[in-house]
């Protein structure tokens, strides 16, 4: 084995140190100009060979740049290499190269820029202080920056990174590798094998690549990028930026204002804190905005999206979507396909587009719409504003005042309690069915067309039908023919402007609406 090393001595000229093979320092001056009288050539080949038959030839050498055998000083710029065996190599002061061979070393670059290089083995490297270039190569290394902006590469092996102070630039390599920026803004990449990437404090960009890689940005504005494989982002603190692209990712944006991309495949995402948003991307995909005013938008594929607190906007888009606003005055919006829409709590707006939907208002003041095709509008609690669009539509207000429009379409409309106004729409050439249940309020009937629109009534034994200024009164009667108190009965329902009914428009189980029940009247 050999070892050479080069500095300077007196800070003038750089020289070799050489280890022979047994361990015993030869030295070479390059310079023979310097005018320094250093020729006294105390000439260290005294070869104390220990020929105890005893051989100590293992090669485990401790080199110091600074003070190996007189030569360098706190200014030099050293050349170590160590070939084979498990070497302790140390370039102190200046801008040192060591390389430590084959074998397990230990490599310290102290101060200066250094470039060390552990080659073969399972390699510990510390760049020192100054802006150090370390690569581990082949085995299992670990890699430490220290002060300054390092540059640290793992090379193959499950290689441990750490950059410490500075900004940074921190490679895995291949191999499962833990990869730590330390402060700093640091960019940190895995590359192949399943890695652990943390940014730590400051400003980091992570990309994990191939592999199922757990990416953690730490404090900081932070952009974590999954790439291939099963990936597990954390944006923690500050306001990040998450893409896990391919695979079945999981995201989770922490503590303030986030922005995270599923990418493709099924991926689940959670804003954490702050107000974030949330894009689900390809696949079937869960998205929860936790804490916060949230943007919600589940793009393709068959999505789950939650607002949980806060006044949330969520947009399905394309798939059959399943969207709840939880706490706070959210915004709905179903888009294509069959879509549920849940408001929640607080004053929403619900939205189904295109699609076969089922949306219901929850808690609150909240507003319906149906959209294209066939849905199922419920208000639920509050006083609420439904209206179904096109096609056929089951429209139920719930508790409390609201309105009800049918729109095009054969609609069947129920206002349930409260003191509710349903429009019927009388120029859409379609017959609707008004639902009507003892107890459930005083209701408004608008746009009603005879011999088209229907009122359904259970519960009630008798109704008396009387005429009052331009309006058809529909009242609780109390089955006696002649009494003078005709009419007089609690009114149930009011069908404005229209006029020209009688008792003989009142059926009782003539109607397919429901002939199981013997307590129904209908009314056209």
């Amino acid at each position: 084995m050999s070892i050479n090393i080069t500095g300077l001595i007196d800070g003038f000229v750089a020289d070799n140190l050489q280890n022979n093979a047994r361990n015993s320092f030869s030295y070479r001056n390059n310079n023979h100009n310097d005018n320094n009288d250093h020729n006294d050539n105390n000439d260290h080949n005294d070869n104390n060979d220990h020929n105890d038959g005893n051989d100590h030839n293992d090669g485990n050498d401790h080199n110091d740049g600074n003070q190996s055998n007189g030569i360098g000083n706190n200014s030099s710029n050293d050349h170590l290499f160590s070939n084979e065996g498990d070497d302790d190599l140390r370039g102190d002061n200046g801008d040192d190269s060591v390389n430590g061979g084959n074998g397990n070393d230990d490599l310290f670059g102290n101060e200066g820029d250094d470039d060390l290089r552990g080659d073969n083995g399972d390699d510990s490297v510390n760049g020192g202080n100054g802006s150090d270039h370390l690569f581990g190569n082949e085995g299992n290394d670990d890699l430490r920056g220290d002060n300054g902006n390092d540059s640290l590469d793992g090379g193959n092996g499950n290689d441990d990174l750490f950059g410490n102070e500075g900004d940074d630039d921190l490679r895995g390599d291949n191999g499962d590798d833990s990869v730590n920026g330390g402060n700093g803004n640091d960019d940190l990449f895995g590359n192949k094998g399943n890695d652990d990437l943390r940014g730590d404090n400051g400003n980091d960009d992570l990309r994990g690549d191939n592999g199922n890689d757990t990416l953690d940005g730490g404090n900081g504005n932070d952009h974590l990028f999954g790439n291939e494989g099963n990936d597990d982002l954390r944006g923690s603190v500050g306001n990040d930026i998450l893409n896990g692209n391919n695979g079945n990712d999981t995201l989770n944006g922490g503590n303030d204002n986030d922005s995270l991309d599923g990418g493709n495949n099924n991926d689940s995402l959670n804003g954490g804190n702050g107000s974030d948003h949330l894009f689900g991307n390809e696949g079937n995909d869960s998205l929860s905005g936790s804490v916060g005013n949230d943007t919600l938008t589940g793009n393709k594929g068959n999505d789950d999206l939650r607002g949980d607190n806060g006044n949330d906007d969520l947009r399905g888009d394309n798939g059959n979507d399943t969207l709840d606003g939880g706490i706070g005055n959210d915004n709905l919006f179903g888009g294509n396909n069959n879509d549920d829409l849940r408001g929640g709590n607080g004053n929403d707006d619900l939205r189904g587009d295109n699609g076969n939907d089922t949306i219901d208002g929850g808690i609150g003041n909240d507003n319906l719409f149906g959209g294209n095709n066939n849905d199922d509008l419920r208000g639920g609690n509050g006083n609420d504003t439904i209206n179904g669009g096109n096609n056929n539509d089951i429209l139920t207000g719930g508790n409390n005042n609201d309105i009800l429009t049918g729109g095009s379409g054969s609609d069947i409309l129920t206002g349930d309690s409260g003191n509710d106004t349903l429009n019927l729409g009388r120029n859409d050439r379609m017959s609707d069915i008004v639902r009507y249940s003892l107890g459930s309020g005083v209701d408004t009937i608008n746009e009603f067309v005879k011999g088209s629109d229907k009122l359904s009534f259970t519960n009630i034994s008798f109704i008396d039908v009387k005429v009052s200024g331009f309006n058809t009164e529909l009242r609780l009667g109390n089955g006696i023919s002649g009494d003078g108190d005709f009419g007089t009965g609690s009114l149930l329902v009011t069908i404005k402007d229209t006029t020209g009914f009688s008792s003989a428009q009142l059926g009782v189980n003539g109607s397919s609406l429901d002939v199981a029940n013997t307590a129904q009247f209908f009314f056209a």
